[in-house]
């Protein structure tokens, strides 16, 4: 039973000395070098435990999503929230003209400068006292654009924080090999979008859409009928809706609806004339890149040319008849005539 016993309190002391070796190997060997770099291992190997090195601490990344969230809160009525969607969210249009769009863009990207600026400088404020709550370490520099901060550390200070969850990284620090600091980032978008969207326009009216952030698009209309588009040049013709299409490359489609709130029409839709005299009606809503097309009879004639707005009528023949003209290659009126 004695020996029994023995061999157990044995087997127990190995596995608690096993166990202790990998317990000491594990502290020995905690992982600082993953966030050491070899040039700082190569100093704090001919270093004194309690002598400083120059070394480069870089702090975990301030979030980005409260920054865009913060910026955005500070521009509520200062810019459109048609730049705001441009800028964050997935809004490819605005009513603004090209410079007031490229206005207020810059004044996003100037807001949300400072305020990333101002959170990396208070994360590397805040991060400095919770790593050193009693004995400050003597300041290099602090970073504006990225969270570092340059410091003199001893090898104790430097183990020690290398175990933070701040801390993403310890480098030495070489004022004289150092690249200039970043700039800061930059979250607002530089995709293309859209600029000068109207919401309604008139028949006959024309419309020039522009894009910012692109050089060359090609567009479309998905209703020839109620509006064209060439090189973003817009003629509205008919009454309708119509989704207007700028394909950039292969990689963005910006498409934006507009609404034509009314058709052609003519003063007069009767009219009477005497036999070899001329009376007219005017067209309103034409569009001056198209040209009317006109249909006559055997009783009157219509003597005004293509592009006319104030359409002249002659009676040839007495009678009763009727005229129709055509406007903007859509709308087909007709006009009744009575040849006296």
């Amino acid at each position: 039973m004695r020996k029994k016993l023995l061999i157990l309190f044995c087997g127990i002391l190995t596995v608690a000395l096993l166990c202790s070796n990998v317990l000491i190997a594990s502290a020995d060997e905690f992982d600082y070098y993953g966030k050491q770099d070899e040039e700082l291992l190569e100093k704090l190997q001919d270093q004194p435990g309690d002598s400083n090195v120059p070394v480069t601490v870089s702090f975990a990344c301030i979030n980005y999503a409260e920054a865009e969230e913060k910026t955005i809160d500070k521009l509520q009525n200062v810019v459109s929230d048609e730049i705001l969607d441009i800028a964050y969210g997935d809004g490819n249009k605005t009513s603004l003209s090209k410079a007031q769009a490229e206005k207020q863009i810059n004044t996003v990207v100037k807001t949300e400068n400072k305020v990333i600026t101002n959170m990396i400088k208070e994360n590397n404020e805040n991060s400095y006292e919770e790593l050193f709550p009693t004995s400050k370490p003597e300041i290099i520099s602090t970073g504006t654009s990225v969270s570092v901060m340059n410091m003199y550390l001893n090898k104790r200070q430097i183990n020690n924080i290398s175990k933070s969850n701040l801390v993403t990284q310890v480098s030495y620090y070489n004022a004289q090999s150092q690249k200039p600091e970043p700039k800061v980032p930059v979250l607002v978008s530089k995709k293309p979008y859209l600029v000068q969207v109207p919401h309604n326009l008139k028949a006959g009216n024309v419309w020039n859409i522009k894009v910012n952030n692109a050089d060359k698009a090609i567009w479309s209309s998905s209703n020839n009928k109620v509006a064209r588009v060439q090189n973003g040049k817009v003629t509205a013709l008919n009454k309708g809706k119509v989704n207007i299409t700028a394909k950039i490359s292969n990689t963005y489609t910006l498409k934006c609806m507009l609404n034509v709130v009314n058709s052609p029409t003519v003063n007069r839709t009767t009219v009477n004339v005497k036999k070899g005299k001329s009376t007219y009606i005017c067209i309103n809503g034409k569009a001056k890149s198209i040209n009317n097309k006109y249909t006559n009879s055997k009783y009157v004639k219509v003597t005004s040319k293509a592009n006319a707005t104030k359409v002249y009528i002659k009676g040839i023949k007495k009678g009763v008849s009727f005229i129709r003209v055509k406007i903007n290659d859509t709308k087909l009126i007709s006009v009744k005539v009575k040849v006296v």
